[in-house]
């Protein structure tokens, strides 16, 4: 979590909106860089006041670690098992979509077309054959009716001899069978995809010999992986799963879960996403507050001089005070020091790194 977190309800479809090319950029919002926009749709005027207010506010960025101790971790171990395992499951699942979009955003001409899974019958080895209509065009391959362990069947696998930008694959996969009249037939039905060739280091063992060939194989048609795999869906799914786990919790053990997640990196985000109540809970907390620096009480904030002086905060809480007439907002630790520059014509503030007791 870094300086400025910008939520937009609902985001239209704008094709080739530069909005969208950049909206998952990690440096947006770092460093007074704003999400830049080149539509005149809903979505545009929302992303400028987004930006006027990240340009308006002038927060401090700080690190994840930073806002650790605003749930402190209080849980049993078993309860601390099962949170891991919550965050463990939803960020698979969203590593998986991630992984998923960014493949199918390169459009792939394999991706478009069914696949064929051929499994040995002797060491259980799996390998994907892909571009199956590519190679076999008019559907005369058996391949299309097949299902299971082929007895009769041997496919052979050798170097593509024609590679080029329309057949960029290194090795092919050529059926061997008997066809109804018991006459043997050979025909090419598709290309080794290149992560069964990395799997099994198929180019380095051609290197060795002419071909490879499987006999009585296992066979299995998949369809295509762009149909298998939509966007939406698996983003989407997550979520779902997220906050139907969570609303399994029992309630007086929300804030356990909450505290467990709240020290993991990766589990800050499932926080704010199934524990909102519980973060709002502690967000309500206002400290006891001590200015320092100066003999003067807090009610006599309107009368303290321009200079530098510091806060000091008994907890992590969210504070929200009125210094010399502007209103102050801070996120505030007990391990920091905010320092405060007061003037008649402007307040900062910035974060270092010094224990208070070195003061």
């Amino acid at each position: 979590m870094r300086g400025f977190i910008c939520i937009i309800s609902s985001v239209e479809r704008i094709d080739q909106s530069l909005t969208i090319e950049t909206s998952k950029r990690c440096g947006v919002y770092l460093h007074n860089k704003t999400l830049p926009t080149n539509t005149a749709e809903p979505i545009g005027w929302g992303v400028e006041q987004a930006n006027q207010l990240y340009q308006d506010s002038n927060l401090p960025e700080l690190e994840n670690k930073a806002f650790r101790d605003l749930i402190p971790k209080s849980c049993t171990p078993t309860q601390e098992a099962a949170a891991v395992k919550l965050a463990q499951r939803y960020n698979d699942q969203i590593k998986a979509a991630v992984i998923a979009r960014a493949r199918l955003q390169q459009k792939r001409p394999e991706d478009q077309q069914p696949t064929l899974t051929v499994t040995s019958s002797t060491s259980e080895r799996e390998m994907t054959l892909q571009r199956l209509c590519s190679a076999d065009p008019e559907s005369r391959s058996p391949i299309w009716r097949a299902e299971g362990i082929q007895a009769d069947w041997k496919i052979r696998v050798e170097r593509n001899e024609q590679i080029n930008d329309w057949n960029p694959e290194k090795l092919t996969a050529t059926l061997i069978y008997r066809d109804d009249n018991g006459t043997e037939q050979q025909q090419k039905i598709g290309y080794v995809s290149q992560d069964s060739v990395d799997q099994h280091q198929l180019e380095k063992l051609l290197t060795q010999r002419k071909s490879l060939t499987i006999s009585a194989p296992r066979v299995k048609l998949n369809s295509a992986y762009a149909l298998q795999n939509d966007v939406e869906e698996l983003f989407s799914k997550p979520a779902k799963d997220l906050q139907e786990t969570s609303a399994q919790i029992p309630p007086e053990e929300r804030m356990a879960y909450a505290s467990v997640l709240w020290h993991r990196s990766k589990g800050m985000g499932i926080v704010l996403r199934a524990f909102t109540p519980e973060l709002c809970q502690q967000l309500q907390q206002l400290p006891e507050m001590e200015l320092r620096g100066i003999q003067r009480s807090i009610n006599q904030v309107g009368n303290i001089p321009d200079g530098f002086y510091t806060i000091h905060a008994r907890k992590f809480c969210r504070a929200s005070r009125k210094l010399s007439g502007f209103h102050l907002t801070l996120l505030l630790t007990g391990e920091l020091i905010i320092k405060i520059i007061l003037s008649k014509s402007s307040l900062t503030a910035t974060c270092h790194d010094i224990p208070i007791h070195s003061f």
